[in-house]
């Protein structure tokens, strides 16, 4: 399948996919300096040193998951099946999160757990799966 021939909806994804991982890897960078920043020169306390790892943890992690998505977004494109199955994880993760969100009585996830069900229902349907040859 040429990319003429790529479904609407999975060209939509794969470049939602990238600029949603080029700006989670741009804000990872800024909480990774931030927690460096913390850590490095301003904490006065053990508190505020973990406070500043902690941080740049969550950097890291969002830098790698900015990544993730870019090489996700591209396979989209591409119509490359390893991304179909990718999506289908990341989004199965981020449904499970949002229900632990939820069930710790937080709402803030419900949008997070409605696009995600969205998504997951379109991936499976035949003509996307066909396009992935699945």
């Amino acid at each position: 399948m040429n990319p003429a021939s790529r479904p609407v909806g999975i060209t939509v994804l794969g470049i939602l996919q990238i600029v949603r991982g080029v700006v989670s890897a741009l804000l990872g960078l800024v909480a990774l300096g931030g927690g460096a920043i913390l850590t490095s020169t301003i904490a006065s306390s053990a508190e505020e040193t973990l406070a500043g790892g902690a941080i740049m943890l969550i950097g890291a992690v969002s830098i790698i998951l900015g990544i993730s998505g870019v090489i996700l977004g591209i396979g989209m494109l591409k119509l490359k099946s390893w991304s179909w199955i990718g999506t289908l994880i990341v989004q199965g993760l981020v449904i499970l999160m949002a229900l632990v969100d939820l069930i710790s009585g937080s709402g803030l996830n419900i949008i997070s757990l409605a696009i995600s069900g969205v998504i997951i229902f379109y991936l499976l349907k035949p003509e996307v799966k066909v396009a992935f040859r699945r």
